[in-house]
């Protein structure tokens, strides 16, 4: 038996079976790259439905101020009119001021609310940004490692492949 033959099959035993790894390594990180991705999608998906609920909701608080302004305008006019009576006058003008404060208080509830959801939006879209970058390096990690090893298990072939000529050759 050749004893060069040995560890030609041995070589190339490991070969294989350091391909075989490499697939196996190369076919995990697709799957969790596919995966990763899912979830970006599904984090993309959710921020699309906040920011469709918030112009759902600005669309909302526009009409809600266009419907208390007119209930302010409502109210003044109802206020001149009945400046004939100063009982009535300051009636309708305490009832003026009530309905401003309501309105104003609506209007900081709103405003509160907005700032609220704008928060999230920024905190939601800054941690998927984070964790899009996360990816990307670690991606960009394993595959430089690879690569890294699979040229240095070239150039062990290439070697042993040239040692092993010049064993023949001798």
């Amino acid at each position: 038996m050749d004893p060069t033959k040995g560890s030609s099959d041995r070589v190339a035993e490991l070969m294989e079976q350091l391909t075989e790894e490499l697939h196996k390594i190369v076919k995990n990180m697709r799957e969790k790259r596919q995966e990763r991705n899912r979830q970006i999608e599904e984090k993309v998906a959710e921020i699309q439905t906040i920011e469709a609920e918030k112009e759902q909701k600005l669309r909302e608080n526009r009409l809600e101020v266009d419907r208390c302004r007119r209930q302010v305008e409502d109210s003044i006019l109802e206020v001149k009119k009945a400046e004939m009576s100063s009982q009535l006058v300051q009636q309708k003008h305490q009832t003026a001021k009530d309905e401003l404060q309501k309105l104003n208080d609506c209007n900081i509830k709103l405003r509160d609310k907005h700032l609220e959801v704008e928060k999230n939006y920024m905190a939601e879209k800054k941690h998927l940004e984070g964790l899009y970058n996360n990816i990307q390096e670690a991606c960009l990690d394993k595959v430089i490692k690879l690569y890294t090893r699979f040229k240095e298990l070239m150039k062990c072939k290439d070697d042993l492949k040239e040692l092993g000529e010049q064993m023949l050759r001798k």
